[in-house]
């Protein structure tokens, strides 16, 4: 079966516990594993600066646009492009 999409936008969102328990990366790793099976060549998501960005930038994340007031939050995220293969 011939896949339509390419590319995949992350929906991984990790609760303090899982952050307390550095098991964020874990969950990273397994998502993107599950994706990249799936025959995604691309991930896009957005992270906001700090262990956000560092947890993307250690898969290889490279980041691209920034958005200064996220939904209204007030909070900066930047989008990233990660690679898959």
């Amino acid at each position: 079966m011939k896949r339509e999409q390419e590319s995949i936008a992350t929906p991984t969102l990790f609760s303090q516990r899982f952050k307390a328990k550095d098991s964020e990366r874990y969950l990273k790793s397994h998502w993107l594993g599950l994706a990249a099976g799936e025959g995604f060549a691309t991930v896009y998501g957005h992270a906001r600066p700090g262990g956000s960005e560092a947890l993307n930038a250690k898969f290889g994340a490279v980041f691209l646009d920034g958005f200064p007031d996220w939904y209204g939050t007030g909070e900066e995220y930047r989008l990233y492009r990660l690679a898959l293969r």
